[in-house]
């Protein structure tokens, strides 16, 4: 069974786009686009990548919670989680710790996913 990746973001075009990536490295996609499904989807199926938009919507759980949740729950911690935004301030999303990479809105070419994922450990050379 491929190894599955879960992006968690709620535009559309940014979805499509680190879906055609995941699945050209092999990955099984699965898509959220609220927080609340991020949590659910990973505590019954917990992928071996989460690419997250820490702005995500979600009512009382947005992007930013669910990296909180995810980080300080020992059953998820260990995912490697790749935080995808429009900011370019890195240092910002490791508030939590094990934010394993980074990806910038709104140009991501497939290098710049393939980088991210090999130096996360993810995918092999």
């Amino acid at each position: 069974m491929p190894p599955q990746c879960l992006i968690a973001d709620d535009d559309q075009f940014i979805t499509l786009l680190l879906k055609r990536f995941a699945i050209e490295l092999g990955f099984q996609v699965v898509t959220a686009r609220v927080g609340q499904d991020v949590i659910r989807r990973v505590q019954k199926h917990p992928p071996q990548v989460i690419i997250l938009d820490p702005d995500l919507p979600g009512g009382n759980v947005r992007g930013w919670d669910v990296l909180q949740n995810l980080k300080q729950n020992e059953k998820t911690t260990a995912i490697p989680i790749i935080v995808c935004s429009w900011s370019s301030d890195i240092t910002e999303f490791d508030r939590f710790g094990g934010v394993q990479g980074f990806l910038q809105k709104p140009e991501i070419h497939f290098e710049d996913f393939l980088n991210v994922v090999k130096t996360a450990g993810i995918v092999n050379d």
